[in-house]
This record gives C-alpha cells, structure tokens and sequence, in this order.
C-alpha cells in the first residue's frame, strides 16, 4: 500500500503563501511556481536547503523586507490535515505494508514527522529530498516497492496528481487518483481493488 502525503492526508500546502510574495511580485501563486521551476526542483530532490532555496526565491523576485524564515513559516502554515485520514493509513498495517512516498521538501518533511509523528502510522517513509528522485519518474516507485519489499502487481498506489497515478500504472501497480481526505470515500474506493479496510 503506497500513498502520497498532500491531497491525501492533508489539503496542498501552497509555498508561496505569504501575502506579500503576491503583493510585491504582482504574480499569482501559480505563476510564482513556473518562474521558479528550476529552483523547485532542486529543493525537492534535496540539492539545495531549505535557506538557499528561499534566498534564491527573495534574489530572483528582488524582494524586500522578507526573511527566508518568514517565508518557509507562511508555506507551513498552508495545510491543514484532514481528520483521521493518518489513523486510517496506519490501521491498514496488521494486514499490509503501508508505504508513504511523497515529493516532499525537507522544510515540509521535518514539520509532518515533529508535529504530526508520520513514523507512527507507515513502515516507511520515502520523500523526494531524501532519494534525489521525483514521481512521477519511475524510480521513485522503485524505492517504494523496495522498502516494501512487494512487486508491483501486490501494490496498490494512491495520489491526488494524475500524471503520478499514469506513471504508478505504466510501472505496473494498480492506482488510482483521490482527494479530499475522506476516509469513507477511501475505504470504498480501496474496496474496489479488494482491500480490506475493516
């Protein structure tokens, strides 16, 4: 059992959240994104820190009396989880081996394991900043089936994004796409796929 982490137990945490961002760059949250593409990827296969990342956001945008603390503190405070969803996963565990594997910052990935004790409720934990490699790219489902120990044909993988989902399927797993957080909506749709969830 494979899951992402936002969309599934939480809303997306959006990285440009502070207001300012908006307010001095005149630019959506979205197109913030696309300008700073390269330095994305580079935060979220870990080759860059979590300070160099948002000095390399406040030098490209020319910004002006904001901190690079002040702005990953906005990005945190941008999700929220969505209730009961991480004691869902975790029940699954007596009967599966259940697998977290998210493209994730270290900023973010440092902040669900002490607030939210992630540890508690998956075997294990694979984030893009520790591996170096990105869903949808096929190694990423690689180092999930590994630590699993389980072939693609015993996995089942969950994702909000669907271009993840496509890239699970093509390697081989059965997927599917969900949001919202609903652990009803889960256990149904799990069911589909023969899961027991009870």
């Amino acid at each position: 059992m494979i899951f992402d982490w936002a969309g599934i137990f939480c809303n997306p945490g959006e990285p440009f959240a502070h207001p300012d961002l908006i307010a001095q760059t005149g630019l959506t949250v979205d197109e913030m994104g696309a300008a700073t593409k390269e330095l994305s990827n580079l935060y979220y296969r870990g080759k860059m820190t979590t300070y160099e990342f948002w000095k390399g956001v406040i030098d490209q945008f020319g910004l002006k009396d904001l901190t690079p603390g002040a702005l990953g503190d906005a990005y945190l405070s941008s999700y929220t989880m969505y209730p009961g969803m991480l004691e869902f996963a975790g029940s699954l565990r007596p009967r599966y081996r259940v697998v977290l594997l998210s493209n994730l910052t270290d900023l973010m990935m440092r902040d669900i394991m002490e607030t939210h004790h992630v540890e508690r409720f998956f075997d294990h934990l694979v984030f893009s900043n520790t591996l170096g490699i990105m869903k949808p790219e096929s190694g990423a489902y690689e180092a999930a089936l590994s630590v699993a120990e389980s072939t693609p044909r015993e996995s089942l993988f969950i994702d909000d994004g669907v271009k993840n989902v496509e890239a699970a399927k093509a390697h081989g797993l059965s997927a599917f796409q969900f949001e919202g957080g609903s652990v009803p909506e889960m256990k149904a749709r799990m069911k589909e796929f023969g899961i027991v969830t009870d």
